[in-house]
């Protein structure tokens, strides 16, 4: 094969490679749940009894099952590939269950806002709240941002 054909052959396994990389995921402390819990365009999980800190493995697996999460339909809004979005993890207990509260948003999002609590008023879809279950690995409680600003 000649080193034209390798080039044809393997660059566009290079991209698609490169092409989606990882989205950023961060672990939020106890100190950070009334912020992150203050969305003023979308529901939050309600009857939060108290915190628990997630550790660098609970995110990494969280972040496993966050790549296989299908688009989601809330209500009018739909919340595409969630997979691709930047993510804060904040460990929450509601009915004695340790859960984790997930703020989903889009890429570049931690990096404008300099790694701080997310928090928008409208936006639309592209930012959005799940609760996962590490015990049973189920999601559960989509919520999108109204399209408001």
């Amino acid at each position: 094969m000649t080193r034209r054909l390798r080039v044809m052959f393997i660059l566009p396994w290079l991209l698609l490679a490169t092409a989606a990389p990882a989205a950023e995921s961060v672990i939020l402390s106890a100190d950070q749940t009334q912020a992150v819990t203050q969305q003023c365009a979308r529901a939050v999980p309600q009857g939060i009894e108290g915190t628990w800190q997630l550790d660098q493995s609970d995110a990494e697996k969280l972040d496993v099952e966050v790549r296989h999460l299908p688009s989601q339909n809330v209500g009018d809004a739909i919340i595409r590939m969630p997979y691709t979005s930047e993510r804060q993890y904040l460990g929450v207990v509601i009915g004695g269950k340790y859960l984790v509260y997930i703020n989903g948003y889009p890429p570049g999002t931690m990096q404008a806002l300099g790694g701080r609590t997310v928090v928008t008023c409208g936006r639309g879809s592209a930012y959005w709240g799940a609760l996962y279950d590490p015990k049973t690995r189920q999601f559960s409680q989509f919520e999108a941002n109204s399209s408001g600003r």
